[in-house]
């Protein structure tokens, strides 16, 4: 614990050393350097809170005489067959009630065996089922979350004891998330050190609540729910957060659904978040700020994308130094901080999942900002698109394209180079992202296990299980998609599954074949295997364990070995393109042009190959002994880069004379005192040569066929994929 703190202080330390230097180095009168300072403030604000605060120790939950009794609610917004499941297990597991707020999802689900509560609000829902529960507490659960029925005995149990609420774990059961879950994993962990340093949340599909102080103290409409944590905390009542899984929830794999959930769970996390602060006093007002930073580092991404922009608007340099200093200052303390967190926190480095889950958790954060000073949390009304970060690149892009054919020098085009630096970043981000996607189009949750099953008599075993299908593994024929088949599956309560099904797909995969089945389950077959799906779901592998499992030897046949190395190659392509493009525009974005030397006539000093970095300035800011880049007066398309042997003015003109350092003769030129010319100022040796091999006919040649077998490669492969789904 002592070896954590010190490592959160030293990050905290260096980060406001960082941002000290960079205010000092700061322009008078400059409000880009301003925001910059302010970004850097907000970025190294929650670390250096958990290192004044510290680290609270975890309790442990106390034993009690016997376990308690417990309802569920089950809050539920759509009629899928998912949440329907999730209903069902809830009910077999223990007394339960729906609770919803639209009336089109009432006649959706039908007649259930369930009690329904339709209310004006989700909190009127919970005090009316509070009225109706003959238990000691309510655990409240979202419609894609089963319930650990040991663990909530046992939180039960507490409640009966005198606790008021208790606080555990909901655990991710499945792998194959929209988006990386290690940003969630990391708030999770921040939140559990909140409530138990003494600032109540809530925390979803964890949260159970006594009844009795449901009657007294009933949940106020409109409010977020942790508040009433707060309000009995204030009124004397006991809660607690403890190591107890209370259930297993699936986590959305689509974008339909990942969104709309995503941009909800951030709104209520920001308005609690928002009410605890105001709420709490002193130390305990300070972690709730430094989880509502984090909560909305999104809109920090944002101006962060934005400030290349920023600076090229300025007009002037915002700060009296090179521009790469500030860039190590602000990029060197945010790595540390970075590295720090994982480690404090006991999390694995993953650099790629952080920012990608950064980046899809930046609309949900940008549209929760409001909430911080409205304090409501309703879903947003204006239907998000399927991708909305794909088209957040590509407004860049509209936005860019049209400056960036407009003539001008690097200062008149600036707010059109810093644009097109972030469109390039963004637009990286999501190709990375399209590439390594695994679930586009899935639309339900699967659930890991193993059991043994038949499959038109021959011997299989299970890979996953979903609502409406399952995944088997064994030694079969060819099946035709479409076929109808008969399943036998021994399920983990002893008993036997005996049912229909017709097959989604097949393919061969670590020498078995895969066979994918959607099931034709009767009404009297449908609760065993929901109760399957529930045991599996709180007994199963976590998340993080799914998605990096062993994989078995296999041998490769050559087929497949040039498509993994083509696809590996255009991944790497790909990088090193955008790495190009980034570099390229960060350069102009500082004033700076890249040309390569495609000519000997400045040997020794640059050679065929070399990138040289030109700055734009006016002719009569050149020198003797300067190397000028010029408008070839016998070709307006190209240019000449020689050095400057002299200059002389004449009233408003400049006449200059320039020499290649391996010609014999000069050049003259004669152009307006205030005419834009280039200074070479930095040299990269031999870095252009790829580039300047490139121009000729046989490389070009060359190029194209490889772009086409590319692009074969990458359509046999989608079909290839598109044909093995299910």
């Amino acid at each position: 614990m002592r070896a954590h703190r010190i490592l959160g202080c030293s990050a905290a330390v260096v980060s406001l050393a960082a941002i000290t230097a960079v205010l000092a180095l700061a322009s008078p009168g400059q409000p880009v350097a301003a925001i910059l300072v302010l970004a850097m403030a907000w970025g190294a604000a929650p670390q250096a809170i958990d290192a004044l605060v510290g680290r609270p120790a975890q309790l442990e939950a106390p034993k009690v005489d016997a376990a308690g009794s417990v309802t569920i609610v089950v809050v539920t917004a759509e009629p899928t067959e998912a949440a329907r499941v999730s209903m069902i297990a809830a009910a077999n597991a223990a007394p339960t009630v729906i609770v919803t707020v639209d009336p089109q999802v009432t006649a959706a689900l039908g007649p259930l065996p369930i009690p329904m509560i339709e209310a004006k609000s989700v909190e009127e829902g919970l005090n009316r089922a509070a009225a109706m529960a003959e238990t000691d507490a309510l655990l409240v659960l979202s419609d894609s979350s089963f319930p650990d029925v040991a663990s909530a005995l046992a939180a039960a149990g507490l409640i009966r004891a005198g606790f008021g609420w208790v606080v555990g774990q909901a655990r991710t059961f499945n792998g194959d998330g929209f988006a990386p879950l290690v940003r969630d994993r990391l708030i999770g962990r921040l939140r559990s050190e909140a409530r138990t340093g003494g600032v109540p949340l809530w925390e979803p599909d964890a949260t159970m609540v006594s009844v009795a102080l449901v009657r007294q103290h009933p949940f106020t409409p409109g409010q977020p729910w942790g508040a009433t944590l707060r309000t009995w905390s204030d009124a004397g009542a006991i809660g607690g957060e403890y190591d107890l899984t209370l259930s297993a929830r699936a986590v959305p794999v689509d974008a339909r659904s990942f969104w709309p959930a995503s941009v909800l769970r951030q709104r209520r996390s920001v308005v609690e978040l928002a009410d605890a602060a105001r709420t709490r006093r002193g130390r305990r007002r300070l972690l709730p700020i430094g989880l509502l930073l984090r909560e909305l580092a999104g809109s920090l991404l944002a101006v962060w994308l934005l400030m290349p922009w920023l600076v090229t608007t300025a007009g002037s340099s915002p700060f009296r130094c090179a521009p790469w200093l500030i860039v190590i200052l602000v990029a060197v303390p945010a790595a540390l901080r970075w590295a720090t967190e994982r480690r404090v926190h006991g999390l694995d480095p993953h650099p790629l999942d952080d920012a990608l889950a950064l980046a899809f958790d930046a609309p949900g954060s940008v549209l929760a900002l409001p909430s911080v000073v409205t304090r409501r949390a309703a879903p947003t009304r204006v239907p998000l698109p399927g991708q909305p970060l794909v088209w957040a690149a590509l407004a860049f892009a509209a936005t860019t394209l049209v400056p960036l054919l407009s003539d001008g020098t690097t200062a008149e085009r600036g707010p059109a180079i810093g644009l097109a630096l972030t469109e390039i970043a963004l637009l990286w981000l999501f190709a990375m992202r399209a590439l390594f996607q695994r679930n586009w189009a899935r639309r339900t949750y699967r659930v890991r296990d193993r059991l043994p099953a038949l499959l038109d008599g021959r011997p299989v075993t299970t890979l996953d299980l979903s609502p409406t299908g399952l995944a088997l593994e064994g030694e079969l024929p060819q099946l035709v998609v479409g076929s109808a088949v008969a399943i036998e599956v021994s399920l983990g309560d002893g008993s036997t599954l005996r049912t229909g099904g017709t097959v989604a797909g097949q393919r061969r995969r670590n020498g078995a074949d895969v066979v994918g089945v959607a099931l034709l389950l009767p009404a009297d077959e449908r609760t065993p295997w929901i109760d399957q799906l529930c045991r599996s779901a709180t007994l199963g592998t976590e998340a993080a364990a799914l998605e990096r499992q062993p994989r078995r030897s296999k041998a490769v046949g050559p087929r497949r070995l040039v498509s993994r190395w083509l696809a590996r190659a255009l991944v790497a392509l790909i990088v090193l393109i955008s790495a190009t493009a980034l570099m390229a525009v960060a350069a102009a974005a500082v004033g700076y042009r890249p040309l390569i030397v495609r000519s000997g006539s400045m040997v020794p000093a640059l050679r065929i190959g070399d990138v040289v970095l030109v700055e734009e300035i006016t002719v009569r800011e050149l020198r003797v002994g300067d190397i000028a880049t010029l408008h070839d007066p016998n070709s307006s398309a190209d240019t000449i880069t020689h050095r400057v042997r002299l200059v002389a003015t004449d009233g408003t003109q400049v006449v200059l004379t320039t020499r290649g350092d391996a010609n014999v003769a000069d050049e003259t030129f004669t152009m307006a005192s205030d005419a834009i010319v280039g200074r070479v100022v930095h040299r990269l040796p031999g870095l252009g040569s790829a580039l300047a091999w490139t121009a000729g006919t046989w490389s070009r040649q060359a190029a194209g066929a490889l772009a086409a077998a590319v692009l074969v490669v990458v359509l046999v492969r989608t079909r290839w994929h598109r044909a093995r789904r299910w």
